[in-house]
């Protein structure tokens, strides 16, 4: 069962003036959108850019919402005056009631960030943790001042363990996440240019990412990459005393990576090494070599998180994951066609990755397409990431490169220089009602969220499920 309270304590948490109801009122299960009130939860009501959560108490209220957090004090008409609680920020209400929750839960807390890799490491994480006992996890990317809470207060009771994903676009942002989740076990993945655009250099995005080990427990663990000599360095600056480990492929790693085979699009073979130990490969269905220092981290986290869980569950977890969506998901037309669906996000570090899974999958004899899109907040460098990646590209010779938006202009001319077929949209949108051809063996989807490819994956999959 979620976050479970009494409009009582809800009125005790956000120190709201609402007068207490004659009725005993209760709430299990917290949402934000209206949508998702299925009988019994507390509707928190956020301000959003278009419209204010208020738009939808009543509709909240009519679904069965059990209590209402809202800024205003006027009535809403048709809803019982005695469900609702006003408090002046929801949002701020919002975080005060997770912090609440994760309070009254005591259990492991295994929280991830990074530039990339997060969201994957999480479900890994979360993939072996679940092949051992029961808990939750960030579904979807909820990351943010939104999302976290959220996923925070899904922690049932019931549940031994939780993992928590957090993101950002500017400093001090994941700061007021750990403060919330208060981890025992923190994670960075990997440091790359996502968002240099506001942060303006590597060293500002480092240090907006160990953000995470403030919140970490006196006696918790930051496992952070070793391979990034900068993250290294400025973690031993800025958290000297906190107890560190690192995974990657150097020598002194606590997590060693020792070798990773690719398999194309069936996944990848990862050996490691602990404890003096080189272990039996551990076979994962992910796409990607770039993956195996994912899994690294994620067995690392998962490991320090629940000490008690065996190779066996680790390898039998690993073995059970499936991608989320738009994070290397595959799926298989009626007519044969493999689409390999990255269009979750994209930067230089993460497009080279997608590239190199395509390579390996040109060398096993197969026909690739590209549907390649642009990459976002990338600043100063982004004429000259996307010209990069067009060579890159242009290097697998695939059958076809599809280009899409603005950006993406530069790397289909460079593609083209080098005598590659292609085709360029200055949307997603009329790239997918365009009359080029996405017919191949194999098609890699890959671009920033904000470029919209998953309309191109609908149409190119059309009612295929997962």
């Amino acid at each position: 069962m979620p976050c479970t309270l009494t409009q009582q304590q809800l009125i005790a948490i956000t120190g709201s003036a609402t007068k207490l109801s004659s009725n005993r009122i209760t709430a299990s299960g917290v949402a934000t959108d209206s949508r998702e009130i299925s009988g019994g939860e507390l509707f928190v009501a956020l301000p959003g850019e278009k419209m204010h959560g208020h738009s939808f108490v009543k509709g909240a209220y009519e679904r069965g919402a059990s209590l209402l957090l809202v800024e205003t004090a006027e009535p809403f008409e048709g809803v019982d005056d005695e469900r609702v609680v006003v408090v002046p920020d929801t949002l701020r209400a919002l975080s005060e009631i997770a912090s609440w929750w994760r309070g009254e839960r005591n259990i492991p807390v295994l929280a991830i960030t990074g530039s990339v890799g997060k969201t994957t490491t999480k479900e890994l994480a979360a993939a072996i943790l679940l092949a051992h006992s029961q808990g939750n996890y960030s579904r979807k990317s909820f990351n943010n001042h939104v999302g976290v809470p959220l996923s925070l207060l899904s922690i049932g009771q019931e549940a031994e363990w939780a993992v928590i994903e957090m993101g950002m676009n500017h400093a001090g942002e994941i700061s007021a996440l750990t403060a919330l989740a208060r981890p025992t076990v923190a994670v960075i993945t990997a440091i790359a240019p996502a968002h240099i655009e506001n942060l303006g250099s590597i060293e500002a995005i480092v240090r907006a990412k160990l953000e995470i080990a403030e919140g970490v427990a006196p006696d918790g663990t930051l496992i952070i990459n070793g391979d990034c000599d900068l993250l290294v360095e400025l973690a031993r600056e800025i958290v000297p005393h906190r107890r560190m480990i690192t995974f990657g492929t150097k020598d002194d790693a606590e997590l060693r990576v020792v070798e990773v085979s690719g398999r194309g699009i069936e996944g990848i073979a990862v050996t490691v090494e602990i404890g003096g130990e080189v272990l039996e490969p551990l076979v994962v269905p992910i796409m990607g070599k770039h993956n195996g220092m994912n899994v690294a981290a994620s067995i690392l986290g998962a490991k320090t998180a629940v000490p008690e869980i065996s190779w066996d569950t680790i390898r039998r977890g690993l073995s059970r994951f499936t991608p989320p969506d738009m994070r290397l998901r595959r799926y298989v037309t009626p007519s044969g066609m493999e689409v390999v669906d990255d269009s979750y996000n994209a930067n230089p570090e993460s497009m080279r990755a997608l590239l190199a899974i395509a390579q390996e999958t040109a060398e096993q004899g197969r026909e690739i397409g590209l549907v390649l899109g642009d990459m976002l907040e990338l600043g100063e460098i982004s004429e000259e990431a996307h010209r990069a990646v067009g060579q890159a590209a242009a290097a697998i010779r695939p059958h076809f490169i599809i280009a899409v938006g603005q950006r993406s202009r530069i790397l289909a001319d460079e593609a083209e220089r080098a005598g590659v077929k292609v085709v360029w949209f200055a949307t997603a949108a009329e790239a997918a009602a365009g009359n080029g051809s996405f017919g191949c063996e194999v098609l890699f989807v890959k671009a920033s969220r904000g470029t919209g490819l998953d309309v191109i994956v609908r149409k190119v999959i059309g009612d295929l499920g997962s």
